[in-house]
């Protein structure tokens, strides 16, 4: 099973803080970034292997990346990241892309519990969705 996380976009709708910094760098509450949050529930549910794509400060994710040497890590370039939209950066990884895979966007903030819930349920393709939360 691989993840691959989508962080080719420029983040435009997080304002300034995007102009120097990746969007999954934003620190949470506890100081932890998206990304780093993200690296941590995947790997604490078994997940080693990570395809990344990347566009705006790809050095950003590598960084952080770094602090997982037990993990292994794809990184799949975009160059044309800021005319294109995640299903492009897709389309480049494609060839990484032989194994049962879990897809997340970069920004995306979730919990080790869905991540298990995820790997625990039967079916063979799935999704989740919050109907709890306004739209």
């Amino acid at each position: 099973m691989k993840a691959v996380i989508f962080n080719s976009g420029l983040g435009n709708r997080m304002g300034d803080f995007t102009k120097n910094h990746h969007k999954s760098m934003a620190p949470l509450k506890n100081g932890e970034t998206i990304f780093h949050r993200q690296l941590r529930i995947l790997s604490a549910e078994g997940i080693t292997d990570f395809i990344i794509t990347t566009g705006p400060f790809e050095d950003q994710l590598k960084a952080e990346a770094a602090d997982f040497p037990n993990l292994n890590f794809t990184f799949v370039r975009n160059d044309i990241y800021d005319q294109t939209n995640y299903i492009y950066s897709m389309y480049l990884a494609r060839e990484y892309m032989n194994d049962d895979l879990l897809f997340f966007h970069g920004d995306l903030v979730f919990s080790r519990k869905l991540v298990h819930d995820v790997l625990a349920c039967s079916d063979k393709c799935t999704g989740t969705v919050n109907f709890t939360k306004a739209l």
